[in-house]
């Protein structure tokens, strides 16, 4: 019987192909089921990582607003530092002043040494008055008298030289005390300038290291606006990947249920034709099943090539994502290393403007100095009336004396000598005791140009002092703005990375996804072009049948 045989051959052949379709349908449910779970995960990861950039993006935007605030804030401490000019020149001028004090308390000193000197050549005429007044007898009493006095005033002389040497001497030492104190200060003001640059060099980096920060930190922020853009579209393919794959499932389900229930309409077949019976409705139901499986086939197969694309993109968005991720992070590793520079300028600067505002010091101790020597000055002066009054009085003696040396006739010619002499003696001491009036004179002129610069100095002192203050203060409102915005920064910076590693976790599930959605496609595929083998031996099938039921029922 050929016709049966060949009838057989063809039932067998469209079986297989059956069996064949059973095992790809098989085969994509497993993989689907198998990778169905990355969906639901990549979904809810995608979701995650969403919120975590908006967190990202809000911290950010609050680290930015502080890295503002920040930069607000050096900048009104650079005014603050630029507003102190030197006054350099003041203590150069007081240095002048004080080197004139000490060259005045000199002249002071070489007069009093005058003065002393002439005490003594008045105190060795009037010995030789008393020697004078001796050879003259009776007549010489008047010179013995005048001898007196004139050597009493000259030990008054020389007391009051020696005083004033002595309140020169302790002067002196002040005016060393002033010079060291005013070189300190001048050493102190030139550091000051020296600091005020480097305050203000340290502050312009500070602001370049805050400028840096703030700008990477509007980049993170629009970095984290974008990836929550593109995450909101990974997560909307996501979606429709997990319905794609839940469909594929259902699909592929579905034909290996219709492909047994094929199988079994050919097995019955395959009964009827060896029974010789009527196969119609058992061939009629192998006709429908099979195209039943075709419609799901190709469903599949479009369903899962638009998977496969949906997949393909969530896979670049994911890398483009996952990149902005990266520039973010290496945004926030800029950020603080930035702003660990900027907290170590920060500590120099804070130690460097405190050290400026204590120059106030050196100007008081000077001040002090300055007032523990008035009183001095005015005792010399004193004296020095003092001395030019004893002057006077040895003038008038010398004068008394030449009367005498007249009335005394020839007795009286050694005496005039002597009078001579002590008259110019008290001549050089009265201008001796001028000079050292117009000394302390002229002190006193330069004591109130030097207190006058001490004013300023002091107002200088305390005006860097204030602003010290003010900046310090500034500074210690500019740490705590650093500390917070470090702290914000290592914490954006470890959700970085945390979010770097998420995204490629993203991208690593939706290209199994893809691979799935691929598998399916080719599964499907190798279905369709079995199916469409398979119609066309069912149509031989059919007919063959058809005719070996004709010659059946004729036989």
């Amino acid at each position: 019987m050929p016709k049966y045989d060949e009838l057989l051959e063809l039932i067998d052949r469209a079986h297989a192909g059956g069996k064949e379709i059973f095992a790809n349908a098989e085969g994509v449910n497993t993989v689907s089921k198998e990778r169905s779970a990355f969906a639901d995960a990549a979904a809810n990861d995608a979701v995650r990582v969403s919120k975590e950039a908006e967190r990202i993006r809000d911290q950010t935007e609050v680290s930015r607003d502080a890295l503002s605030r920040t930069r607000d804030t050096i900048d009104q401490v650079l005014r603050v530092a630029q507003a102190v000019d030197s006054e350099l020149h003041l203590i150069e001028e007081t240095s002048t002043i004080v080197r004139r004090l000490d060259e005045t308390f000199g002249q002071i000193n070489k007069m009093a040494a005058g003065v002393s000197k002439i005490s003594k050549q008045t105190n060795l005429l009037s010995l030789n008055a008393t020697v004078e007044a001796a050879h003259a007898g009776e007549s010489g009493h008047g010179f013995e008298v005048v001898a007196k006095e004139v050597k009493g005033l000259a030990e008054s002389s020389s007391s009051y030289s020696e005083r004033i040497r002595q309140s020169v001497g302790a002067l002196s030492g002040n005016v060393i005390h002033i010079e060291n104190r005013t070189d300190d200060l001048t050493q102190f003001m030139r550091w000051t300038e020296i600091q005020g640059t480097e305050i203000e060099t340290r502050l312009g980096e500070m602001l370049s290291a805050v400028d840096q920060a703030h700008g990477a930190a509007v980049s993170i922020h629009d970095g984290a606006s974008q990836q929550i853009e593109k995450l909101s579209q990974i997560g909307a393919r996501v979606s429709s990947l997990a319905d794609g794959i839940w469909a594929s499932i259902d699909g592929s389900a579905a034909n290996m249920k219709i492909s047994g229930e094929y199988l079994a309409a050919l097995e019955d077949l395959k009964k009827r034709l060896n029974a010789e019976e009527n196969g119609d409705e058992s061939m009629a139901r192998a006709v429908s099943l099979i195209a039943t499986i075709g419609g799901n086939a190709r469903r599949v197969n479009g369903a899962s090539k638009e998977r496969a694309l949906l997949s393909d993109e969530g896979v670049k968005i994911t890398v483009e994502t996952s990149e902005t991720a990266a520039q973010s992070r290496r945004e926030s590793e800029s950020i603080s290393g930035a702003l660990a520079r900027a907290g170590d300028m920060l500590v120099e600067v804070s130690r460097k403007v405190g050290d400026v505002g204590s120059g106030t010091t050196y100007v008081e101790e000077i001040r002090k100095l300055m007032e523990e020597s008035r009183d001095g000055f005015d005792a010399i002066d004193e004296m020095a009336v003092g001395v030019a009054d004893i002057s006077g009085q040895v003038n008038m003696l010398a004068l008394n004396a030449a009367i005498e040396a007249y009335h005394a006739g020839e007795h009286g010619k050694g005496f005039a000598v002597v009078a001579t002499e002590v008259k110019t003696l008290a001549s050089q001491a009265a201008e001796y005791a001028l000079g050292i009036n117009q000394s302390v004179r002229d002190v006193s002129d330069v004591s109130k140009g030097l207190n006058l610069n001490l004013s300023k100095l002091s107002e200088f002192m305390t005006r860097a002092g204030s602003s010290s203050s003010q900046a310090g203060d500034k500074l210690a409102d500019l740490q705590e703005n650093l500390r917070h915005a470090i702290a914000t920064s290592g914490d954006t910076d470890r959700s970085m990375a945390e979010q770097v590693t998420q995204i490629e976790e993203i991208a690593g599930k939706l290209k199994a996804l893809g691979d799935v959605a691929r598998a399916a496609t080719e599964g499907s595929a190798r279905n369709i072009l079995i199916i469409d083998d398979l119609s066309l031996a069912i149509g031989k099938i059919d007919a063959k049948f058809d005719d070996f039921s004709t010659g059946a029922s004729a036989v």
